[in-house]
């Protein structure tokens, strides 16, 4: 059966809104993203005050959080932060 005018527009109208809610939360995520600060490999460790062993330890057990762009690790200082003060990642 197909659909009349009525329920075409309702349907664009609702798929509308959903990217715009769908685009709204990427865009919040973005800008939560690049007012991080984020640490090399080696800044981290020095942050933390352990060896880049430790550290990749600590990525590997999934205590620490981590992002790889570009095939290099940047972990972001909150969450290193939360690591050495106890508090339990998400």
């Amino acid at each position: 059966m197909p659909l009349s005018n009525y329920d075409i527009k309702r349907l664009a109208k609702e798929i509308v809104a959903l990217k715009n809610r769908e685009l709204s939360i990427a865009i919040t995520r973005e800008a939560k993203v690049q007012s991080e600060e984020w640490f090399t490999s080696n800044q981290a460790a020095h942050y933390m005050n352990i060896s880049t062993r430790e550290l990749m330890r600590l990525r590997e057990a999934g205590k620490i959080p981590y992002s790889k762009p570009k095939g290099r690790y940047c972990y972001p200082k909150s969450g290193l932060s939360k690591y050495m003060s106890g508090e339990k990642q998400a």
